[in-house]
């Protein structure tokens, strides 16, 4: 048991949207369905096997808690996570915890250090540490880790800011070219509706949405006159964004 259980519920939707609720503790991400093999067909079903599911999330984020256990002062368990039997269905490959184990290197090594225990290591520093080794705590489909957005996007990422890229007025397309045209085949292309998009041009409703988030009126009113002065990409407000973020 860790100081946080993922379950299932991280890797849904949340309502009216089309992404997983953001975890602001991230230290990698996951790809995977959420499935078991059944054991054997019970008798009233013979199509079905007992404890079958297949279920096809959105990528979702690994929050720092599931490797912490609630009972230790200094320990990291980064392939029995703190998971539910559903949950642990998308955590159990080997590209994950390939991530989630270069997660725990890594707060080892900030725990040395700074002489201090592994669950006392300071989440911004951990994934900042893991974006400049290219790893990734939030997947967006069209910055990779050689984009010069890359770093930006990770930071703004677990701070919630790429959440909503994509709004209720994109719902109507999600029966045709999201979940169910994914379905046997999820690998086959980038997972529709989390792409950044960065040449686009920037609509002022998006771009009010990530200047409320600034945590201060003065970062608000850098935003607002930088807006003010000529149009701009997603790409190039995010960029300042990040920056006013930094400040």
């Amino acid at each position: 048991m860790g100081d946080y259980v993922f379950t299932q519920h991280d890797a849904t939707p949340q309502q009216g949207t089309l992404v997983v609720p953001y975890k602001r503790d991230a230290i990698a991400i996951g790809d995977y369905a959420l499935n078991c093999h059944g054991v054997q067909p019970p008798s009233l079903h013979s199509s079905v096997a007992e404890g079958d599911y297949n279920l096809i999330p959105p990528p979702f984020q690994i929050p720092f808690g599931v490797i912490i256990p609630q009972k230790f002062a200094n320990l990291l368990v980064s392939v029995a996570v703190s998971s539910s039997h559903v949950g642990f269905s998308g955590l159990r490959l080997e590209p994950i915890w390939t991530s989630i184990g270069q997660a725990a290197g890594l707060t080892a090594h900030l725990a040395l250090a700074n002489e201090q225990l592994v669950k006392e290591v300071a989440i911004d520093e951990l994934q900042a540490l893991l974006h400049q080794h290219k790893s990734k705590t939030t997947y967006i489909s069209d910055i990779d880790v050689n984009s010069p957005l890359f770093g930006a996007t990770q930071f703004l990422g677990v701070r919630g800011y790429l959440h909503d890229l994509y709004t209720l007025d994109t719902l109507a397309m999600v029966d045709t070219v999201t979940y169910r045209s994914l379905w046997g085949g999820q690998y086959a292309s980038a997972y529709p509706f989390h792409a950044l998009e960065p040449e686009k041009a920037l609509d002022d409703a998006l771009a009010q949405r990530w200047i409320q988030r600034l945590n201060s009126e003065e970062k608000q009113a850098k935003a607002q006159e930088y807006l003010a002065k000529s149009t701009t990409t997603r790409g190039d407000f995010l960029l300042t964004i990040y920056k006013l973020e930094n400040e």
